[in-house]
């Protein structure tokens, strides 16, 4: 079986700072040879299924305590006040919790490791960290707790998808994907994105829902 492309971090039009619309993401997930996506709007579910020969994979972004925690595998809104309560509610669920992007925040050494211990696995490849160290130091903190491994594009932009991906070739059901995210035997490739994409981001933040204004944005960002 030839490896099979996820990228497990990425955003639609439901985030308020992203472009990509459902359809679109679809048409460029399957012409740069992705099998699968995780949708993870910030603070909203997405309902996982098939559309287009790309498997959607349930998630949501949820930021607690600051921090932005990835629910993956998930049929129903995340619930849970702290990092702990959400990453227990996630497990109970059948669906894996990721901390994202670690290290591309401010955040102390102290809860860099209770996130840590409390996730089932870490994202160690972001496309849109600014530095290329805090990806690697986000490898060597899933190394150190012996957590599972993510990789995703963040895409914000249609551009961004794909530039980020986990790739294993063991089957199609995503219970075996999960299976290989937690036992780390998925390979993790990416590129990082220019800097400008968090300029596109931030400018359609502001502007979305102002009309011509918003049309024109989205019209240079693409």
């Amino acid at each position: 079986m030839l490896a099979m492309k996820f990228d497990l971090h990425l955003h639609t039009t439901r985030s308020r700072d992203s472009i990509i619309e459902l359809d679109d993401l679809i048409g460029v997930a399957k012409k740069r040879g992705l099998r699968g996506v995780a949708i993870t709007d910030h603070n909203k579910f997405f309902r996982g299924g098939e559309r287009g020969e790309v498997l959607l994979i349930g998630g949501s972004e949820v930021r607690v305590e600051g921090v932005d925690i990835l629910c993956l595998f998930i049929d129903r809104i995340p619930k849970g006040d702290t990092v702990e309560e959400l990453c227990e509610w996630v497990r109970d669920e059948g669906g894996i919790s990721v901390f994202a992007h670690p290290y591309g925040r401010m955040r102390s050494l102290l809860l860099k490791e209770r996130i840590a211990e409390a996730v089932d696995a870490i994202e160690v490849f972001n496309s849109r960290v600014p530095f290329s160290w805090m990806n690697s130091k986000a490898a060597i903190l899933a190394k150190r707790f012996e957590k599972g491994i993510t990789a995703g594009s963040d895409a914000h932009t249609p551009d961004e998808i794909g530039r980020a991906y986990v790739s294993y070739d063991e089957s199609e059901r995503l219970e075996d994907l999960k299976e290989a995210i937690l036992r780390r035997s998925v390979e993790v490739r990416g590129t990082r994105s220019p800097l400008t994409v968090h300029i596109s981001s931030t400018m359609h933040k502001f502007f979305k829902g102002r009309g011509p204004l918003e049309d024109l944005l989205r019209e240079a960002i693409q």
